[in-house]
């Protein structure tokens, strides 16, 4: 569950091992063993047990200022997987392998976009010839990005300016697509000029701090970006990445409108711009959340969108060391644990699939992992489990080894469980 405190005013603090919210008009409590993070979005009160008992039990808490951006985070301090990511994030910038992932960044980006315009126009056809030149367009500008050789210090201008043009074409046809009441003249941020872009934004500020998240437990620094670069307090790495996942926000604030679910009181008008009010944020970030759980396959792998982040994080952080590594094979990986606490289980659960491995029985879960990702796994599920009473077992397995295993019964059944994310607003 997300807990969002959504209400200005309200309180937050520990109470007999749950969270107890409470503002004028009600009292909630819930177990730490039900909240994956604590999402505040408004002004509050929040106790230093409340943020302890969170960070004890690897909750994370975000702050979100009026614009959707996040201004804080809460959060333990152990960094996750090896320094020797953040080193060799420092050097490849130089290398022809750092130009090759920031040009690849802004490629899938662009042809996220398309895709998107290509699903709108199918039930559009009488908008198909505008649709087509909008996507012509991008087109052009995806296929000169494609052709660009050279460092990224002399090319990071041109990858951003292709990256413009593309940008400028595609919210060009989303407005084009709107109803005349909502249609909007371009990108706007703080303020945001109009109700498509203020639920725009505050969307990319929701997918900024799963973006950072998935950053540290990879091992990545946040702050060591290739196209966005380098400025004081500036997570230019996070900017980077979260270019590959503003189409999930992007389906979801256009499918909100699609389906007439955006109200004119769900804005507040300030100077020069407006925001989103409580109303607003609770319909957008539920919206968000169920597209984070649906499932996808990505890469060959049956995956929920929410953790395509962690999973790609992964891949970069792996291919960063690849040479100190010597480009070693992915190994079959069977995990299997025995956990005492419900939540702590569904914890260590939801970080098995994170990773992309298959749950073959209730408490076993089997995929490929390199070394990197066995160990960052281990270190996960370590912070997770009582060490004292809980056990958690990460056994490699070649393929000729597999080959040799014997079923007996029924064969894997990879949708043995299907869990869900619950949001609950305060």
């Amino acid at each position: 569950m997300q807990l969002v405190i959504n209400t200005h005013g309200s309180f937050l603090k520990k109470q007999n091992n749950c969270f107890l919210v409470k503002n004028d008009d009600k009292t909630f409590e819930v177990s730490e063993k039900k909240v994956d993070s604590i999402l505040i979005t408004t002004s509050a009160t929040i106790t230093t047990d409340a943020i302890k008992f969170a960070v004890e039990n690897n909750i994370d808490i975000v702050f979100l200022d009026n614009f959707g951006d996040p201004y804080g985070r809460v959060w333990h301090s152990k960094l996750g997987s090896t320094t020797y990511i953040r080193r060799r994030q420092l050097e490849i910038s130089d290398e022809p392998e750092g130009f090759r992932l920031a040009k690849s960044w802004i490629e899938q980006k662009i042809e996220s976009q398309i895709h998107f315009l290509k699903d709108l126009k199918k039930n559009r056809p009488e908008q198909k010839d505008e649709l087509d030149d909008y996507i012509s367009g991008m087109e052009d500008m995806k296929s000169q990005l494609e052709a660009l050789e050279g460092k990224l210090d002399e090319m990071r201008g041109k990858i951003m300016g292709f990256e413009g043009m593309a940008s400028r074409n595609y919210f060009g046809a989303l407005s084009f697509l709107l109803p005349d009441r909502w249609k909007f003249n371009g990108r706007s941020r703080t303020p945001s000029k109009d109700e498509f872009n203020c639920l725009l934004n505050y969307g990319y500020g929701v997918l900024y701090s799963k973006v950072e998240k998935a950053c540290i437990i990879a091992g990545l620094d946040p702050y060591v970006g290739f196209n966005h670069t380098d400025d004081y307090n500036k997570k230019s790495f996070v900017f980077d990445l979260i270019e590959m996942y503003r189409i999930h926000i992007d389906r979801t604030v256009f499918n909100l409108f699609s389906k007439k679910q955006v109200m004119e009181n769900f804005f507040d008008e300030i100077p020069n711009g407006m925001t989103l009010n409580k109303e607003g944020k609770a319909v957008l970030i539920q919206a968000v959340n169920e597209t984070f759980e649906k499932e996808i396959t990505y890469h060959g792998r049956n995956i929920k969108i929410g953790n395509t982040i962690q999973f790609d994080c992964h891949r970069i952080a792996n291919s960063l060391i690849g040479k100190w590594i010597q480009e070693e094979l992915s190994l079959l990986v069977w995990v299997i644990y025995d956990i005492t606490e419900n939540n702590i289980r569904q914890k260590v659960s939801t970080r098995c699939k994170s990773y992309g491995l298959y749950r073959v029985q209730k408490s076993v879960f089997l995929g490929d992992l390199d070394s990197n990702d066995r160990d960052s796994l281990a270190l996960e599920c370590e912070e997770l489990i009582d060490t004292e009473r809980d056990s958690v077992y990460i056994f490699p397995m070649d393929e000729q080894s597999f080959k040799q295993v014997k079923l007996i019964g029924q064969a894997f059944d990879k949708e043995l469980v299907s869990d869900e994310i619950i949001t609950k607003f305060f």
